[in-house]
């Protein structure tokens, strides 16, 4: 079954129906084509109404006028909407993105509106939170006109919002990390967002002082104090440096704050690609304070990729060769099927055998293998820097389970959301903040992002709101962490008739990446380069620049730390 966005919905009050009278009823299916100054995109000079255009013509040109509507505040598209309507409408409610391959189409409803779809490929809400869309999804629009007093049609009738396609709307659009204090103040956590470039630094300064959103809350926090505003804020073109001036609140800030404000800042101006440096004032004065020195956005595992040999765990150097990690006759009888590594050197790691029912924790520095949990179907368990080892079954109600090797302690935690299928995997991103889970359900994959409640010893007690990413991919088999915003997916999308890689930023873009034949298992550290993807033949490839090379024969569950 088609699935709709419905970023549009227009509801049509019966003086409006009773004004359309004379207005073509016939079902015609229009294909509203695009503008051609921007490739892929819609002209950036769009025209105002044309005497004696038809009904047709206006919503054609409507569409066009909008979707630039950024680059004179849409005063052009305002011009073919009735005087309430151009009043009532908020252009910037939400965006529609749809494929440059793809073209709108218009057609009228029974009631003589006229409803525009093109497929939908994400959509912006309006505080700059994009959301990619379910396979076969659509961008849906309506619109109900009448005449004016010169008997010329203009849109009576339509819902907040705009829709585009993608090479538009990179083009209109910036790509925003807002960076945040995770609890313990010892990593920053980005959510990305999409502004406007015309006021770039703007946007970016008052969201970030506003604080991250309600799917973050309790897991990231602000230093900047509530009630804290905007003065001013301007990049000096000459220096590269990016000049914000806050309200007084910030006045109040201890100098470790005062670190924490100027890293948030200097990360998001940076990653932005805004400015090169940040200067925080306060009612002009210069804040003084440095960041913390351990505080950074994301920590590279590093090292070299550790595999299972005949069940037995190896560390596999670029050359190919490998070194054993643990005796033979300790790991054997095990039977290990599924790897995964903890932080530290040496590392602890986690070793699922036995046809998936039994759990084994397993320390490289003593050779000791000590027996965690049995069960019917354990999926890879994951680590995060907390020394916490996060796992589930196939079938979980719901349940997550956590082992802290350390100290012995246990605990469970409940994800409603992942309760009503079979689970496919779960990955803790590297800083310990986020938790992705993906879970198959009877209508399709649902993959979960949700941000990890802590307490003050850094025991995981509960989940934030969960956001579903990924919506594209239909089937999977593995998926990585690679960067403070990235995820690689080893899975199909849409209509692939196979599994291939695919990079997604949380907050951004599905995409796909260059891919092995027959691919099994995928894993990572830092960015495209550090994957390692397994195939069916139990061959081990490399990423280096785009181009993928065989450094191991002969193993399987290729792993690295988390």
């Amino acid at each position: 079954m088609m699935k709709a966005i419905r970023f549009f919905v227009c509801l049509f009050a019966t003086a409006v129906l009773s004004a359309c009278t004379g207005l073509p009823r016939a079902g015609e299916v229009v294909t509203v084509r695009r503008g051609g100054q921007l490739s892929g995109g819609i002209a950036l000079n769009p025209k105002g109404p044309t005497p004696g255009a038809s009904a047709q013509e206006v919503v054609h040109s409507f569409l066009r006028a909008a979707s630039v509507g950024l680059t004179d505040d849409f005063a052009t598209a305002r011009q073919f909407l009735t005087k309430q309507a151009s009043q009532e409408w908020n252009p910037l409610a939400s965006v529609g993105i749809y494929p440059d391959s793809q073209s709108q189409t218009a057609s009228q409803t029974p009631t003589g509106a006229f409803r525009v779809s093109v497929s939908a490929l994400a959509a912006l809400d309006r505080e700059g939170k994009l959301s990619s869309a379910d396979s076969g999804a659509t961008v849906s629009q309506e619109f109900s006109l009448i005449r004016d007093g010169k008997g010329e049609w203009r849109i009576g009738a339509l819902s907040d919002g705009i829709a585009m396609p993608k090479a538009l709307f990179d083009s209109l659009y910036r790509r925003t990390p807002l960076y945040f204090s995770t609890f313990n103040d010892k990593y920053l956590l980005p959510e990305v967002r999409w502004f406007p470039r015309q006021g770039g630094i703007v946007n970016l300064a008052k969201a970030l002082v506003k604080g991250p959103g309600e799917n973050f809350s309790g897991v990231a926090r602000s230093a900047v104090p509530e009630n804290t505003e905007v003065l001013n804020a301007d990049v000096d073109g000459k220096t590269g440096r990016a000049k914000i001036n806050l309200s007084a609140g910030a006045a109040s800030l201890s100098d470790s704050e005062i670190g924490v404000l100027k890293a948030q800042f200097a990360y998001s101006v940076a990653e932005a690609g805004l400015a090169q440096s940040v200067e925080l004032t306060v009612n002009g004065t210069v804040l003084g304070g440095e960041a913390p020195e351990e505080l950074s956005s994301y920590t590279d595992p590093g090292g070299d990729p550790v595999v299972l040999r005949d069940g037995v765990p190896v560390k596999i150097t670029q050359n190919g060769k490998g070194k054993t990690l643990f005796p033979e006759e300790s790991v054997k009888p095990l039977q290990l099927t599924d790897l995964a590594l903890g932080y530290g050197d040496p590392p602890l790691g986690a070793g699922v055998g036995q046809g998936g029912t039994q759990l084994s924790l397993l320390d490289f520095a003593k050779k000791k293998v000590t027996s965690v949990a049995s069960g019917n179907h354990i999926l890879t368990p994951s680590f995060d820097r907390a020394g916490w080892m996060w796992w589930s079954e196939s079938k979980t109600e719901g349940k997550i389970n956590l082992f802290n090797p350390s100290s012995g302690s246990r605990t469970v935690l409940n994800l409603p959301q992942i309760g009503d299928g079979t689970a496919q995997g779960l990955k803790v991103s590297r800083e310990g903040s986020r938790l992705v889970a993906a879970v198959r359900k009877d209508d399709g994959l649902y993959c979960y992002l949700v941000g990890i409640l802590r307490d003050g010893s850094g025991r995981p007690t509960g989940f934030s709101k969960p956001v579903r990413i990924a919506q594209a991919v239909t089937e999977l088999k593995d998926m990585v962490w690679i960067g403070d915003t990235r995820l690689v997916f080893l899975a199909k999308a849409d209509n692939d008739t196979g599994f291939g890689l695919y990079e997604e930023e949380v907050g951004g873009f599905l995409n796909p990446l260059p891919a092995v034949g027959n691919p099994l298992r995928v894993a990572g550290g830092k960015g495209k380069d550090s994957l390692v993807v397994l195939n069916s033949s139990s061959d081990l490839f490399g990423y280096s620049s785009g181009v993928w090379r065989k450094f191991a024969s002969g193993v399987t569950s290729p792993a690295f730390p988390g």
